[in-house]
Formats: structure tokens, C-alpha cells, sequence
């Protein structure tokens, strides 16, 4: 299990990660600093006509992302990042819509149930750590164009 720390680490990092390269691409960040439940991130464009809010989620370990179930949000976005603090390696950033995510949750979900119940095992209960696999993120991999511009 991967310590308090470390996950602190990583989830800073990934933040710092994300908002250094949405400046790159040219919009300004603001941070909300834990202060806002689903939003890491305000960012808009250079004139503020478009604004969104961002959800990062970091790990260090190609496996999974915790994701809690929320109605989908059009100004919402969530910026997923394998970030590597042991290593030289870059991060990889992969980029989904509010409404992208919340399917990709439902699909884990389902996938779990049906495997549970095709091994005669009982369905995970509703407190279930529920999220997407590294594979289902792999399609949505720098796509950096799903943000407004």
C-alpha cells in the first residue's frame, strides 16, 4: 500500500504536472488548493471567455484511479497522470470529458459485477473502491484537444 506521503507526492506532482503544461498550451490556472471538492484546477483562456474547472488524479503505478461516481458536468474535465517520481521519466497525461469518465466508471462497475457473478463470487457492496483501469484510460492519452480553446 502506498504511504500517506507518497500519495501526497504524487497528487501534488501531478497537479504542478498539469498546470505547467495547460500554461505551456497557453491558458492561465488558478489553484483551489483542496478547497473545492471536484476541482484541482480553474483554468481559462487568455480573455477568460471560456472557463472550466479540472479534477487531476495521480498515480505512480500503471493499475487504477479511484474515481467517485458524480453526475457529469459539461464545465468539468478530469486530467488523469501516470506520474514516475522515482525515475526520469516524463508524465503521461490522458484527458476525459466529465461524462467520458462517469462511463468509464460505469463500464468498470459492470465489468466487476459480471466477473464476480460468472466466479460465483458475491458483487463488490456499494462502498466499493470504484474508478477506471490504466486500460481504459489508454484511448484518451494526451488528448489535449478535448479541452475548450
Amino acid at each position: 500500500m502506498m504511504s500517506n506521503v507518497k500519495r501526497y507526492s504524487v497528487q501534488w506532482a501531478a497537479q504542478f504536472f498539469v498546470a505547467a503544461e495547460l500554461t505551456r498550451k497557453g491558458y492561465i490556472i488558478s489553484f483551489t488548493l483542496g478547497n473545492a471538492p471536484e476541482t484541482d484546477l480553474h483554468v481559462s483562456n487568455i480573455d477568460s471567455s471560456i472557463q472550466f474547472r479540472v479534477d487531476v488524479k495521480g498515480h505512480s503505478k500503471k493499475n487504477f484511479w479511484e474515481i467517485k461516481f458524480k453526475e457529469p458536468k459539461e464545465d468539468l474535465y478530469y486530467i488523469l497522470v501516470d506520474v514516475f517520481l522515482d525515475s526520469m521519466n516524463q508524465p503521461i497525461y490522458y484527458i476525459l470529458t466529465s461524462k467520458e469518465i462517469m462511463q468509464e466508471w460505469k463500464d468498470y462497475r459492470k465489468h466487476i459485477v459480471k466477473q464476480r457473478r460468472q466466479t460465483g463470487k458475491e458483487p463488490p457492496p456499494d462502498d466499493w473502491r470504484w474508478g477506471i483501469r490504466h486500460t481504459q484510460a489508454e484511448k484518451y492519452k494526451n488528448r489535449w484537444d478535448k479541452l475548450p480553446n
